[in-house]
Order: C-alpha cells, then structure tokens, then sequence
C-alpha cells in the first residue's frame, strides 16, 4: 500500500498509528500558529464505513488503479456470495444474501476500504489527516472566516465526490473547531451542502484525544484522569491487605489498565506540566498503597521504589523519549518523520519539537544503525539460513557438540568460532573469529572493535555475519563450513527478516550467504554453550576481550545500545526527582532513605508467589508503617508502645531482637550465613528478602491477623481486671 493509497491516510497501515494522526494535526495547528496563521479543522465520519462499501464500485476504483486482473478477481470472489443469518437464544434466521460491504474482521478488508475512499483526497487547497474512517479537514489562513469559505468550498466538493464514488458521511458526527482566541472563533459557523448550519465546538473527541480551541489539552486531562481513576477503583476491588492478587499482579494491571487510560497520547499533549503531574500522581498514590498493601500515611518516594513505578512526570517523559526513538526506525517517508525533516529548532518549541530534543542528549541521531526500509516484501523473502540450536542442558550440548567436532575430524569441513566480549576497561565492544580447517589444520584469527554505542547482542550478530563474510572469501565446492555462536538470539535474529534493529549485519548475512551457496559450499550456523571449555569457543572469547581493549574500528550506535541509555536515562531522570523531593523534606534518622540506599529496580522485590498477607506485612515493616505498636500508638490505636517482651514494639524490634521469635531468628540467622542481622540485609538484599518473606509466614509479625490476634488477647486480660477489680 505505500505508494497505492494517500499519504493522508494514515490508520490500517503498518507502523502508523492514531497517535501519530492526532500529533500531525497538533503539529499542523501549532506550525500555523508560529506563521500567524489562524486553523480551523472540519472533522467528518464517513457512515456504516465498511458496511456501506458498494462491491461494483470498489472493483471499478482498482481497475482505476491499475491493479493486476487476477487480484480483482480474487477481491470480485471475496465480496461474493456472501450470506447472514441472525441466531438468539437457540432460534435462526433464515439466509440472507448480502449485496453491499466489506467482511469485518478479515485483513483484507481495512485495506479495500482505504482503497475505496483514496479519491476523496484530492484538493490540495487543503490539509487531509484521516484515520480509516475519521477524516479531519484543515483549513488555514489569516483568519476565520477565510477559513470558513474554505471549508465550506472543500466541504462542498468531498461530498461531491463522495455521491460520485457512492460514500456518505454522518452529518450527527460532522464537527468544526477553530484553534483560535478570537470573538470570530466563537461565532463563526459554516453551511454544510445539505443546508445545515455547523457552529463550532469548544471541545471535539478525536481518535481518542479531546482537542480543545486553545490546544490546551486540559478537559483531555481531565477526562482521561476520571476514566483513569474509575479504572482504579475496579482493580481495587481484587485485593486488600490479607487476600487477593499479589502485588506483582496488581503491579502489572495498574499499569495495563490504569496508566494506559491517564497517559493516552501523552506525546501531544505532554509538556511537564505541574497540573497534570498532579492529578497523576494522586491516582499513583492511590494505586501505590493498593499495590502494596501500605497504610495510607506511608511515604511516596519509597513506596514508588518499592513497587518500581517511575513518578508520573518521569514515566511521561520516558514515553517521550520511546517516541522519539520509534520515529528514527520507521522510514524517511513515514508523515511523522516528514513534518519532522522540516523543524528547526526554535524558542517556542512545538509538540513535536519537544520530541525531537527529548533525544539530543541521549544519542547522536547521525550515527544511528541504518535501516533500509520495505527490504523484505511478505511475498517475496530470501531463504533461510541453516540454523541449527540444541535445547537440552549445556552440560548435554557441550557432549553433543564435542562428539560432532570428533565425527567431522579430517573431513572436508571448517569450524568458526565467533564472540564478542565486553569489560569495565574496554573502549568498545570487541568481536573476535577464529577459523579451524579440520583437513589442513590450519588456524586464522581476527577481531574488531564496534564501539562503544553498541552491546555484546551487536557484537554476537556482527561475529557471525563476519564469519560468514569470510566464508564467501574462501569457499569452494563440496566444502562444509560451521560457524558456531554462544548466543541465541543473535542466532534467531538472522532468520527473522524483518526492518527491525539488526537488518543491517542481516543484509550484510543475506548476501555473504548467497554468495557461498553460489560456490556449491554449505555452511551451517549453530548454538554452542559458552564457557563450557570448549576448545575453539574459548579461544575466540579471548580474542574478543583483546579486541575490547583496542580503539573502536566502527562508529555506530546500534538501536539495542540506545534503548539500555534510555532506560539509563529514565533510572537517572528518577534518582534526580529522588534528590529534589529529598531536598525539600525534612529527613530523620527513621525516614527510608536513611535506612537504605535508593533502587531503582524493575520490577517488585517480593516472591510472585508470596501470600497477600505476607507481601502486605512485609513493605508495611520495611516502610515503617504497619501494625506495629510504636506507630499505632501514634495515632491512638494501640494504648502503648511496648512490646509483649517489655521493649518498645518497631519493626526493628520485631525483625532483629524481640525475645519472643529468638528460635525463628536462629533459623534466619543460619539461612542466611549472616553473624549480624541488619535491617537492610533482611529487606533491601534479594536473598535477605526472601528468607525475611519466610520468617514472617512462620511468625506472621506485621499481618493484620497478627494484629488481631494480639488485640483480643489484650481485651480479653483487660476484662478479667475488670472482674477481678
């Protein structure tokens, strides 16, 4: 489809999103803007969309088109014959046959449809964004009622067009906005063909995001924000501190079902703005003690951390940066790239200005790895390469291939090893080859440096693709080569054709590929476990650690590389907000930080499998607040603050002294080989966690049942008292 349909039309495509739709009309509203010109936006929904498809036409519009007779055959049959029967409750229908329409649900059909409606983008008076059958029209100008006589005219000759190619449109969904402050903005309507008076609207949903006269955003916001919220509170319903889903599972929903709804097309509307941070973060706390089964006074910083959600200003900017990154993989041509190529830099930045700069400190766009776009048609991709992974046990493997090395001795066949290797002291990733002829007995060696932009992933597929390079230099006929590598996925990458990270040594693989089965030699590449002292593998791991060492021979940041500085970015972006918040609060001996250094983890500490209870009491006495006596007695739930051995009742008290869990203690103590326990080594080391985790399920300290428990025994002594008194 690309270069079949309208560079307009934007949904049903591959790498093309309605995201990337609405951000090109609030780039398109705010470049205006910056040229004095005013924007007004005519949005129309073209009616029953796939079901009002007339077959006759389509057939005729790809005949228009050129496309081959055999294709319009197939799509003549695939629209024909087709029948519909309605069932309910165990009674049918009968068949009807059904003359008008695109199946739904077929793949087929969103690309028919696109089809159908490409002649509707004909003027070039205005700007198209359409999104399958959400169109906006675009008009411009140095003010509104230019704009209307735009519209009015362009209005005019769609639906012309539309009635020519048998399409409507949903007059009930046709809306105007005009993007300006103006009295004019306010009153300025405009006639429909049909005679209808259109008054613009102060706020208009599109593809998901509430655009407003003002590009402000704010009712988008908001209304995201309740939607967000709700969400919340459903979620909240499958856990409380004793039972439900564990806090993993909470973790994971919040942020598939919550965040997703509150952040939807942050990247037009994200600007750092302290309102919707917020907004945000309230529902953060919320879903924060929910997640971990927290008092409602446990501090935020820590319990972010703890459960290993980014604040929500950090999280926005990171989904900017991920945006900035999925536009340098997608091509040149792509709309989004397109109105990028045109941007400079300027004080008052736009949205999609903002995104551009979100990456200049990251990477150098310059040196990114080259993609070549559209390289593997579906229908047409090279042949695989013969791969070849063994899945049982390395020790299992390394027998394996050690057997195969002694059956191949003295044939006709070369082994070459490939590694890369990377260290604290290395200026880059090192990539080493070493090639054994079984026949000959000769050896040869070389390395590389790729850089320091780069990860040992890169350097595993640059290794095998150099093998391969170096095959196609010296095969023949009847020769057999083997090029062995320690890492799966470098190994699975080559035989995914795909524009995806990597295409690059891929192309480089294809052809060294072609070129030996040309020369009648066969070559094999496999999986061989590393650091299993295996001969060959282990010389080429020294090499690659040589070569580490050199100054890079390559200047390229691979696109793996550039998503680990990313998350980098975002680990630092956190530690920063850490600091500032810390800054502003005043710190005490018993505050989190004080007690352990900040981490910044992905993912939640804590066992998957830990019981709610558990879980719950476990962060409730890592955070200080729980069910313990010196903090109830602050608020008047507990009448002291003494423990049932005499001592006053923390969280310290309970994990490393209090007299009456000695024997459990003993047993943690020896689990973990520790002569001295410390509260970080109980809760801030993943091995001390764990046993912390069992030592609470045989004490069950800090549970509210604990708590219970310990609370009726109270009441029940206090009445014998009152009795005995």
């Amino acid at each position: 489809t690309t270069n079949l349909l309208d560079d307009s039309q934007i949904g049903g495509r591959l790498k093309k999103s309605a995201v990337d739709a609405t951000l090109l009309l609030t780039n398109e509203i705010q470049t205006n803007k910056t040229h004095n010109l005013l924007t007004s936006t005519l949005f129309l929904d073209v009616k029953g969309a796939f079901d009002h498809v007339a077959k006759n036409q389509l057939l005729g519009i790809l005949k228009e088109h050129g496309l081959p007779i055999n294709l319009i055959s197939w799509i003549a049959a695939f629209l024909s014959d087709r029948e519909l029967r309605l069932a309910f409750d165990g009674q049918c229908e009968t068949f009807s046959k059904i003359e008008t329409g695109i199946p739904q649900g077929s793949p087929v059909s969103p690309i028919l449809f696109l089809i159908y409606i490409k002649n509707l983008f004909q003027s070039r008076a205005v700007r198209f964004i359409s999104y399958m059958d959400d169109i906006c029209i675009i008009a411009s100008s140095k003010s509104i009622r230019k704009n209307i006589k735009i519209l009015e005219r362009e209005a005019s000759h769609i639906y012309a067009l539309g009635t020519n190619n048998a399409i409507d449109f949903d007059l009930a969904k046709t809306e105007l906005v005009h993007f300006s402050r103006s009295k004019d903005a306010k009153k300025g309507t405009m006639t429909l063909p049909n005679g209808d008076i259109l008054s613009p609207n102060t706020l208009v949903r599109w593809l998901g995001i509430w655009f407003d006269p003002l590009l402000s955003f704010s009712q988008h916001i908001a209304i995201r924000t309740t939607q967000a919220t709700k969400a919340f509170y459903r979620l909240a319903r499958l856990a409380n501190t004793e039972r439900g889903l564990s806090p993993s599972a909470l973790r994971q929903i919040y942020l598939a079902c919550v965040t997703s709804v509150s952040d939807y097309g942050s990247v037009v509307w994200w600007k750092g703005q302290n309102t919707v941070v917020n907004h945000l973060q309230k529902l953060q706390n919320k879903a924060l003690r929910k997640i971990l089964g927290a008092f409602r006074t446990s501090p935020v910083l820590p319990m972010e951390a703890e459960a290993a959600l980014a604040p929500p200003q950090v999280r926005l900017n990171v989904s900017i940066g991920q945006y900035a990154l999925r536009l340098h993989q997608l091509s040149k041509n792509h709309p989004v790239n397109i109105e990028l190529a045109k941007i400079e830099l300027s004080r008052k930045p736009s949205q999609l200005e903002r995104i551009k700069r979100s990456s200049l400190h990251v990477y150098d766009a310059q040196t990114i790895e080259k993609i070549k776009h559209f390289q593997f048609p579906p229908w047409q991709h090279p042949p695989q390469f013969q791969c070849h992974i063994n899945h049982d046990s390395k020790e299992e493997a390394t027998r394996a291939h050690l057997t195969e090395i002694d059956q191949l001795k003295n044939s006709n066949t070369t082994l070459i090893y490939t590694d890369a290797s990377i260290m604290e002291e290395s200026q880059g990733v090192g990539v080493g080859i070493h090639a054994r002829n079984l026949s000959t007995r000769k050896n040869e060696s070389f390395s590389v440096n790729i850089g320091p932009e780069t990860l040992v992933f890169d350097g595993e597929l640059e290794g095998i693709t150099q093998g391969l390079e170096y095959i196609a230099r010296v095969a023949k006929k009847g020769h057999s080569f083997r090029v062995y590598a320690d890492n799966q996925a470098s190994i699975t990458r080559l035989n995914h054709f795909s524009d995806k990270p990597g295409q690059w040594r891929q192309l480089r693989a294809i052809k060294a590929t072609q070129s030996i089965r040309q020369t009648g030699a066969e070559v094999t590449i496999c999986w061989v476990p590393a650091h299993m002292n295996i001969p060959g593998n282990e010389q080429v791991d020294k090499e690659a650690k040589v070569a580490s060492l050199l100054p890079p021979q390559v200047d390229q940041s691979s696109f793996a590389w550039i998503k680990q500085r990313l998350k980098e970015d975002r680990d630092q972006m956190w530690r920063t907000y850490l600091q500032k918040q810390e800054q502003k609060k005043y710190t005490t001996k018993s505050s989190y930080s004080q007690k352990f250094q900040w981490k910044i983890n992905a993912s939640l500490a804590v066992p998957r499998n830990t019981k709610r209870s558990i879980a719950s009491a476990f962060y409730q006495l890592k955070l200080g607040h729980g069910y313990n006596r010196a903090y109830l007695h602050k608020f008047g739930h507990s009448h002291h603050r003494k423990c049932e051995c005499g001592k006053i009742e923390t969280p310290e008290h309970l994990l490393l002294s209090c007299k009456i869990y000695h024997n459990e203690r003993k047993v943690l103590r020896k689990d973990l080989n520790f002569n001295i326990l410390t509260l970080k080594s109980l809760l801030h080391t993943q091995r001390g966690i764990e046993k912390t985790v069992r030592f609470i399920e045989k004490t069950n300290i800090g549970t509210r049942k604990w708590h219970l428990e310990r609370l009726e025994s109270e009441q029940e002594m206090e009445g014998e008292d009152f009795e005995f008194h």
